[in-house]
């Protein structure tokens, strides 16, 4: 008997391969990071010998071993746990990590990243029970200490704060408001930018040094800082608040798992809030301005970030050009 082939058949097949064709697209489109970073890239500009610390999500068992991916492996310098109790490794953690240090993803490729798991649950159905504050500060503070045993080159610049950075009860806001706004100004006395996501209204998140959230770029003009939005497709007020930067993040393809990628959509069944990297992206562009010039303080390099953004959106060569302009 012969077989035959329906012409519905051949359209389904036809449908079929051609999403997977535009989904590989949009793939291997997501990895660049956008805004003109891959061309300060090619100038030398990649963040080389500037240390980041990211606290957040940490690595299941504290083995480093573990995590591993060729986007980012050779860029963790040390991972230290002040309270991260993981069975396995979340994610989302990979595309945090890889948009800092990835090679070909992140927006600082050369950087050095130490990583703190702190005692926070981001996992999909976040419901906290109990306050952030008390780790995000431990985490700084481990920063702080650490870097008393570095040279002045080896320094730890940058902090990505990955946390709602919660306050849960009464003494949260009378104590952990006071303890944490010390804890920053100790950190930015010593040079030290801390970095968090969300907006106004998630608690300590708002004393922070610089306050991100979600952008997305035009994925047909992914450096054209002028198409770039603020929030995520569908939602471009959200957050929008002239005190934020906003940095792609959404329909960006990042690290996820050991070998695989994934393009992060504001629809994933994860939710966009565990996804977000918008504040890696900032401490990534940040740690190629210390690159520029180290001796820059980080008050002035904060109100370059700001003075340079472009409709909220983070203007990586414009930032990185006023930076230059600082080097005596």
């Amino acid at each position: 008997m012969k077989k035959f082939i329906s012409i519905s058949m051949v359209i389904v097949l036809l449908v079929s391969m051609s999403v997977t064709a535009m989904a590989s697209t949009a793939n291997e489109a997501g990895k660049n990071p956008g805004l003109g970073v891959r061309a300060l890239h090619k100038s030398g500009i990649t963040g080389k010998g500037v240390s980041v610390a990211f606290i957040g999500l940490g690595i299941r068992n504290d083995n480093l071993k573990n995590f591993t991916h060729p986007e980012f492996d050779g860029r963790i310098k040390e991972y230290v746990n002040i309270g991260w109790d993981a069975k396995s490794n979340i994610p989302s953690i990979y595309a945090k990590v890889s948009a800092i240090v990835g090679k070909t993803v992140g927006t600082a490729p050369g950087a050095n990243l130490y990583m703190i798991g702190m005692n926070v649950d981001q996992t999909p159905g976040y419901k906290a029970k109990r306050a952030e504050w008390p780790s995000i500060v431990g985490g700084i503070e481990w920063v702080l200490e650490k870097n008393k045993s570095l040279s002045k080159e080896d320094k730890i610049r940058v902090i990505v704060v990955d946390s709602f950075g919660r306050f849960d009860t009464k003494e949260d806001l009378t104590v952990g408001a006071k303890v944490y706004y010390q804890t920053l100004e100790k950190a930015e006395k010593e040079g030290v930018v801390v970095i968090g996501t969300r907006g106004p209204g998630w608690g300590v998140n708002a004393l922070l040094t610089v306050l991100v959230e979600n952008g997305y770029y035009d994925s047909n003009s992914p450096d054209d800082v002028n198409m770039a939005k603020v929030g995520i497709p569908g939602n471009n007020n959200y957050y929008r608040n002239e005190r934020l930067i906003h940095a792609p993040s959404v329909r960006r393809t990042l690290a996820w798992t050991n070998k695989s990628y994934k393009n992060i959509n504001s629809n994933d069944k994860e939710g966009w809030w565990v996804n977000d990297t918008s504040s890696s992206y900032v401490a990534g562009v940040i740690a190629m301005a210390y690159q520029v010039n180290p001796n820059i303080s980080n008050t002035r390099l904060v109100k370059l970030l700001n003075d340079t953004a472009t409709n909220n959106i983070v203007n990586p060569p414009a930032f990185i050009e006023a930076v230059k302009r600082t080097v005596k």
